[in-house]
């Protein structure tokens, strides 16, 4: 009996575990959207992660500027990007039973912008939070990707900042 107590409340904490990350990851998201359509661009959001939006962000390197005071020059920041191993993240849906988080913005047309996010990645101790978006038009053909860095201040996700480290045309 005290086994299957045991079992039950190791599962209900397991989902609610789960039940919170999903809804950090959409905290995170939707402040990424809100960041992307307050520039006026509008962008449908692909309906699932692809963690091939990672595939040109090198983890290992911070760029050119290694002198401000941004995330990407914080050591810990250093350590947690230099320890990510993306072939242990997973894609995700960005819907729920079929509808999208995610409706295209209505003020603009964002018929030919996508936006298809990363799986966000949290940190070991649950303080951080990293994510990279690819913006695509197929009207232009250009695109770019953006490195997200957000850090959990008073059980709130906040954006610390935002790096372009792709243009691509």
């Amino acid at each position: 009996m005290k086994i299957s107590i045991l079992l039950i409340v190791a599962g209900i904490n397991i989902a609610l575990a789960q039940s919170t990350k999903m809804n950090d990851r959409l905290t995170i998201h939707n402040t990424i959207v809100k960041a992307l359509r307050s520039s006026g661009a509008g962008y449908t959001v692909f309906p699932n992660t692809k963690k091939k939006a990672y595939a040109d962000f090198n983890f290992k390197e911070r760029g050119v500027d290694t002198i401000s005071k941004k995330p990407w020059n914080d050591k810990e920041w250093i350590s947690f990007l230099a320890g990510v191993d993306t072939t242990q993240v997973k894609d995700y849906p960005l819907s729920k039973n079929g509808t999208p988080f995610f409706k295209p913005d209505k003020k603009s047309n964002p018929v030919n912008k996508t936006v298809v996010f990363a799986p966000i990645i949290f940190s070991k101790d649950g303080r951080k939070a990293f994510c990279t978006t690819s913006l695509h038009s197929s009207k232009s053909g250009t695109g770019s990707g953006i490195a997200w860095y957000f850090e959990a201040e008073q059980g709130e996700w906040k954006l610390k900042a935002s790096q372009t480290y792709l243009y691509s045309d």
